[in-house]
């Protein structure tokens, strides 16, 4: 049965979906270039492709592992950063 096999192929590729374009020279996936956000450091810079890996982690333990209530302290915080933003 391959189906374990495809279940990780998939996730792998989401993950490096989400790392290599954050990581890359565009500092965004195709969805935050589209409505116009990047994902930079907090002095500016652009994100190394070591630390796209690290906020794409991030973003999935903290977001899928708590149900997406991470989301909830960009209402209430000043530059509206979620957990897995900071």
């Amino acid at each position: 049965d391959y189906s374990a096999h495809v279940i990780i192929l998939i996730i792998s590729y989401i993950i490096a979906y989400f790392a290599l374009s954050i990581g890359s020279r565009f500092s965004a996936t195709f969805g935050k270039m589209a409505l116009g956000i990047k994902v930079l450091n907090n002095d500016g810079s652009k994100l190394s492709l070591s630390k796209g890996f690290g906020y794409t982690a991030c973003f999935f333990l903290f977001s899928i592992g708590t149900f997406f209530t991470t989301f909830l302290p960009v209402l209430f915080n000043k530059n509206r950063q979620a957990l897995h933003d900071r």
